[in-house]
């Protein structure tokens, strides 16, 4: 059922992959499978140029809590506002995913 909610899912980017991360774990013996759809592949910020630049393109290990930041001066400057900042403009809003 999962999978073809998925493929169903119009992908207006068709040359590109689809715009999803997911992550799956298992509790004991059930498996665990959470789907975040993506609106876009990487945030303004990260072609930003001076100190508005961030290096970060949200992916399945950021969602899952290891956060990727290669440039130090970017790991440095990050705060919860920037965080949510790129994950809100990266990930599809609310509104749209109680459409599909």
């Amino acid at each position: 059922m999962l999978f073809d909610f998925l493929i169903d899912i119009p992908n207006k980017h068709l040359d590109e992959e689809p715009l999803m991360n997911i992550l799956a774990w298992t509790e004991g013996e059930e498996f665990r499978v959470v789907v975040f759809l993506r609106e876009k592949h990487r945030p303004a910020r990260y072609f930003a140029e001076g100190t508005e630049r961030i290096l970060l393109s949200p992916a399945s290990v950021d969602i899952g809590g290891v956060g990727v930041i290669p440039v130090e001066d970017d790991f440095n400057r990050i705060t919860q506002e920037i965080l949510t900042e790129l994950m809100t403009e990266v990930f599809v809003s609310r509104e749209l995913l109680l459409k599909l």
